[in-house]
């Protein structure tokens, strides 16, 4: 029998154009694994979170291709035969794809294999739950405002008698500083023996404690001069504070060794004296001057706690303590290392970070 010849020329049209086209990807269809999942990609660029720099990814591939945000063209893979990758929105069978109605990419796992970029992910925290963890950190903390001692010569005044005491707290000693007295002869003013109380808690981020005193808040003295009656106590009105005393350590959250803590710290001691105690030591000094110089004494005193008290809390070391117990706290909530914190409302917005090497243990 006469062997059939071949006609080449019924090769068709589509069939020389294909064998031309060098570039376009084959696959083995019975080594298909029917689990690989494929993004949805359009002909044409279309509004999703594909890295447009990239000109393989404006093409519809009518095969498997693996990638993921921002993956550079050359970390592209195609005919790429993966383990099994979990399902998700925007991921269909191979066995479902039609070329012909592909849309854009809804959203995108990452390929578990090395050399690919790491993930951002976004959780919360609410603010209370930062406020308690630091709370109890600081618990221990007492703090002193006095300068009032037992009466030298003409003076009452006791230096180094102010304090801000971590009662051995994040390896901290007892910080010890001195709040000048008031003076305009023969009188003098002195703040007496303020103490703090346990702080409690409040709405917003950061640390409250009230103050107390067993006695008036600012005792005031004259002396040697017959305009002080024989030195007599009264010569020389008390002051006492007109609301609750209170300082306030407010911290700028900011990330601080993948966790988070703060930075710049912000104070304020509530201490304001009360105008009637005021105006009778006025009338006692009976000097405009001086008496301006007692009403602006009350800033002295908040000036110089608040500046010891941000140079005290804003330490590194306590900066590593509270992005060490951040840590732990984020841990449990499965936050890898965080790359940006802002306050919104009443939450913590955290931006964490997940490696490529723990992306494969997901």
């Amino acid at each position: 029998m006469k062997p059939r010849s071949v006609n080449n020329s019924k090769i068709t049209q589509k069939q020389k154009s294909d064998s031309l086209i060098t570039n376009k990807p084959t696959i083995n269809k019975n080594k298909i694994n029917k689990r690989i999942l494929v993004p949805l990609v359009n002909k044409s660029p279309v509004s999703s979170p594909v890295n447009r720099s990239s000109t393989k990814l404006k093409k519809a591939y009518k095969t498997p291709v693996i990638f993921s945000v921002n993956t550079p063209d050359s970390a592209v893979k195609t005919n790429a035969i993966l383990p099994p990758i979990k399902s998700g929105a925007g991921f269909v069978p191979v066995s479902n794809i039609n070329a012909e109605s592909i849309s854009n990419i809804v959203e995108i796992e990452k390929p578990r294999y090395t050399g690919m970029d790491d993930i951002i992910k976004e959780a919360f925290i609410y603010k209370s739950e930062f406020d308690t963890a630091i709370e109890g950190m600081f618990r221990p903390v007492m703090i002193k405002i006095s300068n009032y001692g037992s009466r030298m010569g003409n003076s009452w005044y006791k230096s180094n008698d102010s304090y801000i005491d971590f009662d051995g707290a994040f390896g901290l000693s007892k910080r010890i500083f001195s709040i000048p007295p008031f003076n305009a002869a023969p009188y003098s003013y002195y703040v007496n023996n303020v103490y703090s109380q346990p702080f409690v808690e409040h709405t917003g981020i950061g640390l409250f404690w009230t103050l107390a005193t067993s006695e008036v808040e600012v005792k005031g003295h004259c002396a040697a001069s017959s305009r002080c009656d024989g030195a007599a106590d009264g010569a020389a009105p008390d002051i006492r504070v007109a609301n609750n005393m209170g300082i306030y350590v407010i911290p700028d959250i900011v990330v601080r060794n993948g966790s988070i803590s703060f930075s710049t710290i912000d104070t304020e001691l509530i201490f304001g004296f009360d105008d009637r105690n005021t105006n009778s030591a006025c009338n006692a000094i009976g000097n405009d001057f001086n008496c301006s110089l007692l009403r602006n004494y009350e800033n002295i005193i908040k000036n110089k706690v608040e500046l010891e008290l941000r140079n005290t809390f804003g330490q590194n070391k306590i900066k590593d303590a509270v992005a060490s117990n951040m840590r732990y706290i984020l841990d449990q909530k499965g936050i890898k290392e965080v790359t940006s914190v802002e306050v919104s409302g009443d939450r913590l917005i955290i931006k964490y970070r997940i490696k490529n090497g723990q992306m494969a243990m997901l």
